[in-house]
């Protein structure tokens, strides 16, 4: 059976044309290739240098005829192959940082499977890496699992908070107004930390000790702290840091703030209390 897309594609004045240009090309090639060779004048080296310069002369000659016998099909598929190399260059691009940033990964020891970790918005336990992705298993949102790409790691900072290997420090936020008794506030707090670490304190000092000879880093102390901050106007902030276990966390933070509530605010009203816009940052 005929194709007859083939015929009319042979019979085009454009292939024609190429056709007819080639064996122009040619022809000249035979021509001077025979001339130099058959002439005594020129020097053996120059022989060979100017046959050099005949193909290079004939290929751009050839070159330029098929661009200008195609015209705007070559100019087509010129623009298709540009297309085609820049998305090429794009997608090899990301491939390269996700590359990089495994290897920032791996070089730097940032993370591995079973750490908590917290990169820009995403926070959770790394269930699965590997050199291209990351996965991690969202702390409170039921079992969302989340992945992102690891060139995520060379935009945003990677906060471990498995260093300590079982503990993590947590920051409690604590918003009063200037006319409170921040002192009161202050020492409050302060008691209802030292109630709730009791039971794991020393087991943390313990811990820290070990990192601290393991690393030859020195860590914070694990002793609950509170520091003060006045950039609110009107406000006064309590930031109480606590060292706690990984996996009682949200615990402890839940009954440290009960404690503090029920004895600093003892007659207040549930709607007083929504009022003092008690909270807390990680």
């Amino acid at each position: 059976m005929i194709n007859f897309d083939i015929v009319n594609f042979l019979i085009s004045p454009h292939f024609i044309s190429s056709v007819l240009y080639c064996a122009l090309l040619l022809a000249v090639r035979t021509a001077v290739f025979r001339w130099v060779r058959s002439t005594h004048i020129i020097q053996e080296s120059l022989r060979i240098r100017a046959l050099a310069h005949v193909r290079s002369a004939l290929i751009v000659a050839f070159l330029i005829g098929m661009l200008y016998i195609w015209g705007e099909q070559a100019q087509s598929l010129l623009i298709a192959l540009f297309v085609f190399l820049y998305a090429f260059a794009r997608a090899a691009q990301g491939l390269l940082a996700c590359v990089g940033g495994s290897a920032l990964k791996i070089r730097s020891q940032a993370y591995k499977i079973g750490d908590r970790i917290k990169v820009g918005s995403v926070q959770g336990d790394v269930v699965e890496s590997n050199w291209l992705t990351t996965s991690v298993l969202e702390s409170g949102s039921g079992g969302r699992k989340v992945t992102f790409s690891n060139a995520k790691l060379l935009q945003e900072p990677i906060c471990n908070e498995s260093l300590i290997e079982g503990f993590s420090f947590e920051t409690l936020k604590v918003v009063l107004d200037r006319s409170e008794n921040w002192k009161m506030a202050s020492q409050l707090l302060l008691e209802a930390a030292e109630e709730q670490m009791a039971p794991f304190i020393d087991a943390a000092r313990r811990r820290l000790a070990e990192i601290e000879k393991k690393r030859g880093i020195e860590l914070p102390a694990p002793d609950p702290k509170i520091s003060i901050d006045l950039s609110e106007k009107g406000q006064i902030s309590l930031r109480l840091r606590i060292l706690v276990p990984t996996s009682m966390k949200e615990r402890v933070r839940s009954e440290l703030l009960s404690i503090f509530l029920e004895k600093f605010y003892p007659i207040c009203s549930v709607e007083g209390l929504l009022e003092k816009k008690i909270s807390h940052e990680q």
